[in-house]
């Protein structure tokens, strides 16, 4: 088979290191079996992780959503969200002949999660079913992120690199997590790198099919999420870093000019999507609904406008729709956060940070300052004048396509992570999707790095840390399977993981088939469940609520806690999260862990025995969540 030979190696971390062993041809039959394989085994392992999940908060909204759209043409419900990954994860449903009670009175009020938990109720025995359907589409479209990852990864680090990424991603707890999930985090890493992956390339060699690429990946990002409007400035900035490099050239204003018509045909594709998906929608009411509590002049004034001027709503209501789904975001962004035993009002810029230490497996963190220290390390010994020789030995000519590339991820990585970080909306590591998928492919040139650095020991060295690092991911997801929602790393220690985190991050719904398994191994048959972003009697029938806060029934025997009840209120309110005393003096009775540290059940002995049955060697946890019930709050 013919090969034909390519550099792979970033202008961006390596310039003249000799690495024949990276060089990208056409893939062999043997690397195309070995990615098919691995996928496959990602696939499976989604599919099987989300058998066993029950419904997730966001999902009770995103799911009956997105079948309206399909089914009523009517964009009422979850107008927070753009439509595009709703609709991809309804698909299967409304082929199926799935139906919705639209003649619930949760519909005519524009009430998403209570709607949502009508409809999977009107389900009966296939609500479960539903929802697994719903989410088939969104394990494939992680399918395809893995192998966007696998291939940008190749083109910047070789066939080494290559299988580096794919690996780290396909065994990350995170895309294990949240890709198989009707969100819309990973719909939008995954447009999100296409765009300015396309646009790089673009700008690289201008034709019109790079052209209507990124038109179409613009367009899915922004129907995605709103947060994706950030690209736009990404590419602005990228293509005047390129216009530098051979300004007033007709290969610039070629690249510029398919630019801006791939930036025109998104709006119009966002457009139309819009219309589709929004076509009956009552625009006035919706903005009537939307602002009914916290009034806005100037939304009063267009709602006027419009309910006057039928034809200009008719003209209109796709963009009004898109951005007042970007108001609706933007003023839900400050809300209470709750890290490491504080609670802050209004966020605080650790939250991502921290999360990222504490959510991503060790190997991935190890590979990432395996990176970031190699590239110092070139940089320092390439501007040595003693060093000068060493990097020209070869005479090899820098890889700008490749650095072209490399370029664009880096920008997409810091852009999307400071505006996290700068971002009062802290509730879920998910958010920096795009942060982790860019970092994923960069680590990619980890093994071009390494092979071009001039000492072989070191070389030797810092490959065997690459390697360990790999294992180590593997590791990681092999013993966390099936809870990846819940992971923490060993930095997490032997403290409950609610001390660390709460939310999507740990307990978000996704318990009440673990809860269920457990009641059918021990026997039980009661039980009382305080548990926050689910519907209990869809999946556990005879499940009665409870709120801790209040201590438990007299009658209660078993208890179920979701992990986050022990620090916030159940309603999940925009309002300061306050401790819960009560919660925690649960833990003076026997306990068990259950879905990774996400529920807990205890078992309350009758006041007849006069005194708890706790396990041999078991203690109770109050001491432990000590922080928590002090009250202290951070400003």
């Amino acid at each position: 088979m013919r090969r034909a030979a390519a550099s792979t190696v970033s202008a961006a971390t390596i310039h003249h290191g000799r690495t024949p062993w990276l060089s990208a041809g056409v893939r062999s039959r043997t690397e195309q079996i070995l990615v098919v394989s691995l996928l496959a085994i990602m696939a499976a392992v989604c599919l099987q992780v989300v058998r066993n999940e029950s419904v997730t908060f966001d999902e009770r909204a995103h799911i009956p959503a997105g079948l309206s759209y399909l089914q009523q043409r009517d964009g009422r419900l979850n107008i927070e969200h753009p439509p595009l990954i709703k609709m991809l994860a309804a698909l299967p449903l409304a082929f199926d002949g799935v139906r919705l009670p639209y003649d619930e009175s949760s519909w005519e009020a524009h009430q998403d999660f209570d709607f949502g938990d009508a409809s999977i109720r009107s389900w009966g025995d296939g609500a479960a079913g539903n929802i697994l359907l719903a989410r088939i589409p969104m394990i494939l479209l992680t399918a395809a992120l893995a192998v966007q990852v696998f291939f940008m990864a190749r083109r910047l680090g070789g066939r080494a690199g290559g299988f580096l990424s794919l690996l780290v991603f396909i065994t990350a707890p995170f895309f294990l997590a949240y890709g198989p999930l009707v969100l819309t985090d990973i719909g939008v890493a995954f447009f999100a790198l296409q765009t300015v992956w396309t646009f790089a390339s673009l700008w690289q060699s201008p034709t019109p099919a790079r052209s209507a690429l990124l038109a179409l990946s613009l367009a899915g990002a922004l129907l995605s999420k709103y947060s994706s409007g950030l690209i736009i400035p990404i590419c602005i900035g990228l293509a005047l870093f390129y216009w530098k490099r051979s300004p007033g050239s007709a290969h610039t204003r070629r690249a510029a000019l398919l630019s801006l018509g791939a930036l025109v045909s998104a709006a119009v594709i966002v457009y139309a999507v819009c219309a589709i998906a929004y076509w009956n929608t009552d625009t006035v009411s919706l903005l009537h609904f939307k602002y009914a509590k916290r009034p806005i002049n100037a939304v009063r004034i267009a709602a006027d406008v419009l309910g006057g001027h039928p034809w200009l709503e008719r003209l209109s209501f796709p963009p009004i729709l898109y951005f007042l789904g970007v108001g609706a975001t933007l003023r839900g962004m400050s809300r209470a956060t709750y890290l490491l035993g504080k609670i802050y009002d209004g966020g605080t810029w650790t939250y991502f940070p921290a999360l990222f230490g504490f959510k991503m497996t060790p190997g991935f963190l190890c590979l990432v300052i395996l990176l970031l220290a190699v590239m110092v390390w070139n940089v320092a010994i390439t501007s040595a004048p003693t060093r000068r020789k060493t990097w020209g030995d070869s005479g090899q000519k820098p890889n700008h396509d490749a650095g072209y590339h490399a370029k664009a991820l880096i920008a997409l990585c810091v852009t999307f992570g400071v505006a996290a970080i700068a971002s009062p909306l802290n509730i879920g590591i998910r958010h920096i999707s795009i942060p982790i998928a860019s970092l994923t492919i960069l680590v990619g040139l980890v093994p071009a790095a390494i092979a071009s650095l001039p000492h072989h020991r070191m070389r030797l060295a810092l490959n065997g840390i690459a390697v360990a690092a790999v294992a180590s991911c593997v590791w990681s997801s092999a013993v966390t399977y099936p809870h990846y929602l819940s992971y923490f790393n060993f930095l997490a220690g032997d403290r409950p993981k609610f001390e660390i985190a709460v939310d999507s991050n740990l307990d978000w719904g996704q318990t009440l088939i673990p809860l269920r398994n457990f009641m059918a191994s021990h026997g039980v048959n009661d039980i009382f469940i305080d548990s926050s972003g689910s519907t209990p009697d869809v999946y556990v029938p005879g499940a009665r609520a409870f709120n801790c806060e209040r201590g438990v029934p007299d009658s209660a025997e078993w208890v179920a806690v979701g992990a986050s009840r022990f620090f916030s209120e159940p309603d999940l309110s925009f309002d300061s999260a306050k401790p819960v005393g009560h919660c925690l003096d649960l833990f003076n009775h026997a306990s068990w862990s259950e879905a990774g540290g996400a529920l807990y059940i205890f078992h309350i002995p009758s006041k007849s025995s006069g005194a708890d049955r706790l396990p041999p060697n078991r203690q109770a946890r109050t001491d432990s969540v000590d922080v928590l019930s002090s009250g202290k709050v951070s400003r």
